[in-house]
């Protein structure tokens, strides 16, 4: 919900983030296998359980971001810790990466949720 103190828009963040939550655990303890069919970004995210380059990458951008931006917007960095603001800038940018990296992977799991809630069930029971 911290998205929500620093944007006026923020709320639109934490929706999407608990949008995805549901739908990822509504399918239960499996819902890690939903993604064997998943785009290569989405798979390569989530290999190992996000412990590749790329999954912390992701993590970081997810967790950290609205973190350092909360930290930035208060002045802590340049005021009270003086770090330089284009390193400020530099760590909001390649955080930011991050999180929009994340953005795709949640809006492919509601799209793949979707989808799922679409489907048809006699087609399912027919190819039994």
């Amino acid at each position: 919900m911290l998205w929500s103190r620093l944007y006026s828009w923020g709320s639109l963040i934490a929706s999407l983030e608990w949008l995805v939550f549901v739908c990822t655990h509504s399918i239960g303890a499996q819902w890690k296998a939903s993604f064997v069919q998943a785009p290569w970004i989405a798979q390569k995210v989530m290999e190992k359980n996000f412990k590749t380059p790329l999954g912390t990458y992701v993590v970081l951008g997810l967790h950290i971001l609205p973190l350092w931006l909360y930290a930035h917007y208060a002045g802590i960095f340049t005021h009270t810790l003086v770090i330089p603001k284009i390193i400020d800038y530099m760590v909001i940018g390649l955080l930011s990466g991050g999180r929009a990296i994340a953005a795709v992977v949640e809006m492919y799991c509601l799209w793949a949720h979707i989808r799922y809630l679409l489907r048809d069930p006699d087609a399912k029971d027919e190819q039994k």
